[in-house]
């Protein structure tokens, strides 16, 4: 029976083979081409998850948490909460060019890989909340409008990696959420400028 430190080190070598897969794009891999590239045998995959539908949802799940605190940081840096998410949702549209992985992830693991992220969407939907009951953003139901920027955000990265994002694609998506919610273009200009210093 492997150690407790020599188990975590090969769960987290799975994981890492996983999300190596994912951020490829390659979900057809086989458990015994996971296991080879993570040099543990196929058993071992089997110990610590149920399948490989658990493996990538767990190995999705990690990378969205390693990204989740730069998104946070970055909405911190907007006195409004609100905008605060949207300025970190146009940071996340940049995904692609600082970290391609994590991009491609969220893509391949599509909708699913977010409903499951419980933090993604509790987190977002406080803020707005937020900047509802102060008076700056106008909206009836705050989860539907995460829900949907949640897939706006998905389609602009799968636009990227079809090669069929303008630059500015990002930017133009998230000014329509951003209006819808009663903000001016001189308030969301002051987030993209924001968000172009980082």
């Amino acid at each position: 029976m492997p150690s407790p430190a020599s188990g975590l080190k090969t769960r987290q070598a799975l994981i890492d083979v996983a999300k190596g897969f994912l951020g490829r794009g390659e979900t057809d891999v086989s458990i015994q081409e996971i296991a080879k590239a993570a040099d543990v045998s196929v058993g071992s995959v089997y110990t610590y998850f149920k399948d490989k539908n658990d493996l990538f949802e767990i190995a999705a799940n990690e990378a969205l948490l390693l990204s989740y605190g730069p998104l946070q940081e970055v909405a911190l840096g907007v006195e409004d909460p609100a905008l605060g998410f949207i300025a970190a949702c146009l940071y996340a549209c940049k995904r692609p060019e600082f970290d391609p992985e994590t991009a491609r992830i969220i893509v391949t693991m599509g909708p699913v890989g977010f409903a499951k992220f419980t933090e993604y969407l509790q987190a977002p939907t406080a803020a707005i909340q937020e900047s509802v009951d102060k008076g700056a953003a106008k909206i009836d139901d705050v989860e539907a409008f995460v829900i949907a920027i949640s897939g706006a955000y998905q389609n602009v990265l799968a636009h990227y990696f079809v090669g069929t994002a303008t630059p500015d694609l990002g930017e133009r998506v998230l000014w329509l959420f951003a209006k819808e919610i009663g903000y001016t273009r001189e308030q969301y200009s002051g987030v993209v400028k924001y968000v172009n210093s980082l």
